[in-house]
This record gives structure tokens, sequence and C-alpha cells, in this order.
């Protein structure tokens, strides 16, 4: 079972990806579960679409707290009351049964660990991406490792994804289930140890599929630059860039399985 638990659509503000071209993404690369976590909005796709084509859509949204710092919440409704404060969100998301993962953890401005110390509210985080396709974060790969024994999470590999080339860049597969049914991605997920799980990398794909000139996106002096470029700005040149960059399709994977621990890049 591989899925891909960190993935934006059309409705993000900065996402470009389409219904159409997610399911085909997922179909492509073999992505059993897809979670889609908009920015600081709920999931609208047609989650019937995806299950009757064998892809569970998980339903979340990434949530901007207090700090600027974005936590995931999987498997969660519009109930979450309107809050900015990550301890209300994470409860929240707790109290619906879902799942809290800690994204990108020292990314500048967003990371939950470049804006907040460590704090007891971590114990209540069920997942910390130690690869996540939009942040390669080598320097960081050692203290995400040692944070994630210290209070007891989970590591995982999320494309992040903004377009459809980019779905299941890096994902994670649970290992040991002969059959995956739609709906069974939450009890796995609950359940599953880090021993049960394989983070996969798409290394050529990565390359290929215009990450490669990311480099610049992960210095501090891109961090502070972006927020001051109005978002309408922003999206117009993406949308330049992505229509002549050819990176439009996603291609069938060739994933390294790495072992945690060890660097992935």
């Amino acid at each position: 079972m591989i899925v891909d638990l960190h993935s934006h659509t059309s409705s993000s503000h900065d996402g470009f990806t389409t219904q159409a071209e997610l399911l085909e993404a997922c179909l492509v690369r073999g992505i059993d579960a897809i979670a889609v976590t908009e920015h600081d909005a709920f999931c609208t796709l047609d989650g019937y679409l995806f299950e009757k084509n064998g892809v569970e859509l998980i339903p979340g949204r990434e949530f901007t707290t207090d700090g600027g710092a974005h936590v995931l919440g999987l498997f969660i409704s519009n109930s979450i009351p309107a809050s900015n404060s990550r301890h209300d969100i994470v409860h929240h998301i707790k109290a619906q049964n879902g799942i809290v993962i800690m994204p990108h953890p020292w990314k500048p401005n967003s990371g939950y660990l470049a804006v907040h110390e460590e704090d007891e509210l971590i114990w209540e985080f069920d997942f910390i991406e130690l690869v996540n396709g939009g942040w390669r974060a080598e320097k960081y790969s050692d203290n995400i490792v040692k944070i994630a024994q210290n209070y007891n999470l989970k590591m995982v590999a999320s494309s992040d994804s903004h377009r459809g080339c980019q779905v299941g860049l890096c994902a994670t597969r649970i290992v040991g289930i002969q059959v995956f049914h739609v709906g069974d991605a939450k009890s796995h997920l609950h359940n599953v140890t880090q021993d049960n799980l394989e983070l996969l990398i798409d290394k050529r794909g990565f390359i290929r599929k215009g990450r490669r000139n990311r480099w610049f996106q992960v210095t501090n002096l891109y961090q502070i630059i972006l927020p001051l470029i109005p978002v309408l700005i922003r999206r117009y040149f993406k949308r330049i860039h992505y229509t002549f960059s050819g990176d439009s399709r996603p291609g069938t994977p060739h994933y390294d399985i790495f072992k945690v621990g060890k660097n992935p890049w």
C-alpha cells in the first residue's frame, strides 16, 4: 500500500493540480491513498470518483497556526473551529480521531520547529515528514530522526505536490498489506509502526519534474523575499513556467527505498 499524505490542488493559492490530473497521477504512480491538504481550506474533490478507480481520497487540510507554523490534519471534517491556535487545532483533530502530521519541520517561516521550540504538544502528533518533496532538508535529517524517536513519531515521505507531475515523487509504503481496500487507510495509518513503513523517493522524477531549480527556494533569502510578492503575481509567473517547462504529466515511478536514519539524498 503506497500513500502520499501531503498534496495540493488548484484550490490552494499556490497549487495548480486539477482533480483529473491528481487522479491520473495516482493511477500512473500506483498511489493507493492520497491526502489532499489544501492551505487553510478543506478538500472539495469528488471522493467517489477516486473510489471507483480504486484510490482512497483522504480529506485533510494544511493549517497555518500561530507563528506561521504549518500542521497537517487528516480524516477531518469542516467542524474544526476557526482558530489559529496550534493547541486548539491539534486537539480538535485528535477529537475527530484524525491524524496529525508535522510537515517540513525546519522549513523557514512555516516549519513547526523553525517557528517554535520543542513543546509538549509534539506528543500529540502522529507522524513527522522526514522527506518532503518541496523541501530538501539534508542537514536536518538527523534532527528529525531524533525528534521522532524522542516523541514516538512515525517518519514518512510525502510529495507536498502542487502540480500533477509531482504527485508521489516522494511517498510512503505500508508493508505487509496484501490487498488494499478503499476506506481502510485510516485504520492502517492509526495502527502502523515505523518498522512497517518504507520511504520512497523517485529521484529521477524529482530532478526531471521541475525540482532541479529548487535549491534557491530552500534558502533563507527566498523565504524573506517570497511574502513580499503578491500572490496573484506569483501564480501568474508560476503558470507561465509550468506551461512551457514540459513538466505537466506524471511518469512511471522509479522509486529508491531507503532506511530511516540514512540520508535519502
